[in-house]
């Protein structure tokens, strides 16, 4: 949830330092989630939140952000089963704009994890 209102902050303040304050982190510490293994998602958010769709190299940016969000959310590896329970329990967080500002984040259930586990489940069953 930290990091997805760290986003929301970012997108509205256009400001690191100010975001990382948001959320009280230190913007050292939001540049080392940034870097950290497995973080493709958040990069990808932090260079949409930033983005700019003004010039031709802003939306080429932009765009390039988009694609990176959505191969960071297909799975490159097998997902497993306590995965898939972590991601039913803590849902999926969204970021929420009004106007283009920062108005908060929305916990959402994530219905594929839980459709995904159902589906393993009732094949372990059977095989049983």
């Amino acid at each position: 949830m930290r990091q997805a209102e760290f986003i929301g902050h970012l997108a509205a303040t256009r400001s690191v330092a100010a975001a990382a304050r948001g959320v009280s982190m230190a913007r050292e510490t939001a540049y080392r989630l940034r870097a950290r293994p497995g973080a493709h998602g958040f990069a990808a958010a932090w260079d949409v939140a930033l983005g700019s769709v003004r010039s031709e190299a802003g939306r080429a940016r932009l765009e390039a952000a988009l694609a990176a969000a959505r191969a960071a959310r297909q799975a490159d590896r097998k997902v497993t089963i306590p995965e898939l329970e972590w991601r039913v329990a803590t849902g999926l967080w969204q970021v929420m704009l009004r106007g283009g500002r920062y108005a908060g984040v929305v916990r959402k259930p994530d219905e594929t994890a839980l459709l995904v586990l159902l589906s393993r489940t009732r094949a372990a069953a059977g095989r049983a």
